[in-house]
């Protein structure tokens, strides 16, 4: 009985319910809830989820993807041109300089240079969901700080596409290996030449704008004309799904795609209505991946290597926030904002997962590293809201906030009476 899916669907929303209502009753985060959630129902403390914790993680996946559908729906076309230079900017340094660095780090603790390299390429990535939900929980999307970050994940999930190409070239396997981890992949492109990838992906970005304008639109007029709410509902998922199932399909990024169409979309008279119908689904996936992130902490990997594990893990959050502080400096961040900035990217992300998995397949990592990198991975995820905490508690009310100059109060000279 413990194996079916009702079973399951009733200890995930148990779970949710009692871990985030207690963290939002002692003033934490609701992603530390969810996580805390996972860790308890997983495999290694009360054993409710088994070992499709991992297909559970792949699923709930998607909730990144309708996230970035709906943070593209508040972005006109126009604001998102005039951001190309802080995504490329601080998304560039951020990236460049965290992969240099990490990637002199597992080079100087002896591992081989094309695994440090692939290790290097996820450590660069942090993590959008929790970065995200975070920051909109708080209500600072509109800040310096919420601004930086949004620019830092999107250059990510951009150059993540081109990290997943390069990674077959770092291949220790038989060119007919490699081949056959592609085509597992579903990937349209694979055995293109590179200017045939390129043109694929630069129509399937016009083919976007283009249903956009033309197709979805049109669609949803007609389907609001039957008066049907649950019709616009299944229209908003249709439209996610489709957008994302297309970029998934040439090889970019869903999350990215679903970006994209929502920035499309932002300027269609049925932004709200996309909005609230897709707000619930994305919070309840996210929940999931959160859950799915805190269950996937393999507890038995920590206790084999447990200094291993927490040297690597103490090194990788420094490296990245060392590179998001400098970063923040370079582009004139305020203090406070700068520490919001740094101490709230410096986890993994969820892409990682994909970029480990895929040099697993393709035996670059062997099986010990890919276990220690996953552990890390969930490790720094799930730690992330616990350094904010810390960080808004301790941290920005000494260095951050600097405490206002008292002065007199100003004087009114009373010469009539007033009622």
């Amino acid at each position: 009985m413990t194996g079916s899916l009702l079973f399951d669907a009733i200890v995930f929303l148990l779970g949710a319910i009692i871990c985030v209502s207690i963290a939002k009753r002692l003033g934490l985060s609701s992603v530390l809830g969810y996580l805390i959630a996972g860790v308890l129902i997983g495999p290694y403390v009360l054993g409710f989820i088994g070992e499709e914790g991992e297909d559970i993680l792949h699923f709930a996946e998607f909730g990144v993807v309708v996230m970035l559908f709906l943070i593209g729906l508040e972005i006109e076309p126009k604001n998102f041109w005039n951001m190309r230079k802080s995504i490329a900017g601080m998304g560039g340094l951020q990236v460049a300089g965290t992969m240099l660095l990490s990637y002199l780090f597992f080079i100087l603790i002896d591992f081989d240079w094309k695994v440090a390299l692939v290790i290097s390429m996820a450590v660069a990535l942090s993590s959008t969901a929790i970065a995200m939900q975070t920051i909109d929980e708080k209500g600072l999307m509109e800040t310096t700080f919420g601004n930086s970050a949004f620019s830092i994940l999107l250059f990510q999930d951009i150059i993540v596409i081109f990290m997943l190409g390069a990674i077959p070239l770092l291949s220790n396997s038989e060119v007919e290996a490699a081949a056959d981890s592609h085509e597992s992949t579903g990937n349209l492109l694979d055995g293109l030449p590179m200017g045939y990838q390129t043109l694929a992906i630069i129509l399937s970005v016009v083919l976007i704008i283009g249903a956009g304008q033309y197709l979805i639109v049109p669609m949803l007029r007609r389907v609001a004309k039957t008066g049907v709410r649950e019709l616009l509902f299944a229209s908003a998922l249709l439209i996610v799904f489709s957008i994302s199932f297309l970029m998934e399909y040439v090889g970019l990024s869903p999350a990215l795609g679903a970006f994209l169409g929502g920035v499309v979309l932002s300027s269609s008279e049925y932004k709200h209505e996309l909005e609230s119908n897709l707000e619930p689904f994305k919070n309840l996936l996210l929940g999931l991946f959160f859950i799915a992130v805190g269950a996937s902490i393999n507890f038995v990997v920590i206790a084999k290597i447990p200094l291993t594990i927490g040297g690597i893990l103490l090194a990788i959050i420094l490296i990245k926030a060392l590179i998001l502080f400098i970063t923040g400096k370079a582009f004139k961040l305020k203090l406070d904002q700068n520490l919001l900035l740094t101490f709230s990217l410096a986890q993994i992300g969820e892409f990682a997962f994909v970029l480990l998995s895929f040099a697993f397949q393709l035996n670059i990592l062997d099986q010990e590293q890919m276990d220690i990198m996953l552990v890390i991975t969930a490790l720094t995820m799930s730690i992330t809201p616990i350094i904010s905490i810390i960080n808004e508690l301790f941290i920005l009310p000494k260095i951050g906030t600097k405490e206002s100059i008292k002065r007199p109060m100003d004087h009114i000279a009373k010469s009539q009476n007033v009622i």
